[in-house]
């Protein structure tokens, strides 16, 4: 747990210090396309926000609990959560051919030669897909079964943390497979990015971080993201 979180801060602090020639051009490339995709699926969301809320309402049967100030805090919040998570495996989706041809060049630098790919370009578009389709459901399962369990006295305590590192684990399983995909089928990249969860954990907290930052944030957070999970795992061979 502690080496995989530490060595996941040392690479990040490691790319935010490098000077690579291509970092301003692929920042500026993956970062205008973020702040488009972004901007026009928030406004999506804030338009259809009233009415998914008012469905996640429906599906509370306890009167109660609509005429409580905690239902109201965490069905907004799990509200705010699942727009996030619809609209991050989107930008993901949209931006993978940018983000996986940056994870490439990311491990060219170092390397001087890139992994050896399995398969061909169409099945890796279809893995691709396969890989964001289970894990989007997958989360919003869990986050769904974390706000039922916001309601139970006692361990609903547990329900927010529970939430955000299952969103951070997530987050960082998808900037993990830019560069699993290359050299790791479906089934070998699950089992990958769950042996070193806690790293997955990380970088889906930074990226989560970065993006607080003001517009900056939508910019640096795909292109840092993305060359930290590379670098990672490029150590992490180097050392077996």
């Amino acid at each position: 747990m502690y080496n995989q979180i530490a060595a996941v801060l040392a690479t990040f602090f490691s790319v935010i210090s490098s000077r690579k020639k291509n970092a301003v051009r692929f920042i500026l490339m993956s970062g205008a396309m973020a702040f488009i995709i972004v901007g026009l699926l928030s406004y999506v969301g804030y338009v259809t926000s009233g009415a998914l809320g008012s469905y996640l309402s429906g599906l509370i049967p306890w009167e109660w609990a609509h005429e409580s100030t905690l239902f109201s805090f965490i069905s907004g919040l799990f509200l705010l959560v699942i727009m996030i998570i619809l609209i991050k495996y989107i930008l993901l989706l949209l931006m993978s051919p940018l983000l996986s041809h940056i994870s490439e060049q990311t491990a060219l630098d170092i390397n001087g030669i890139l992994p050896k790919a399995k398969n061909n370009v169409s099945f890796a578009l279809v893995r691709g897909l396969r890989i964001n389709l289970r894990n989007l459901f997958k989360e919003l399962f869990i986050t769904l079964i974390l706000f039922f369990i916001g309601f139970i006295p006692g361990i609903n305590i547990f329900a927010v943390p529970f939430l955000f590192i299952v969103q951070f684990y997530f987050t960082g399983f998808g900037f993990m497979d830019f560069y699993l995909e290359r050299d790791y089928s479906f089934s070998e990249t699950i089992s990958e990015v769950y042996s070193h969860k806690w790293a997955a954990i990380t970088i889906g907290a930074l990226f989560f971080l970065l993006f607080l930052i003001p517009v900056a944030g939508i910019f640096i957070g795909p292109y840092l993201a993305t060359v930290t999970a590379t670098r990672y795992f490029v150590n992490v061979k180097r050392h077996h």
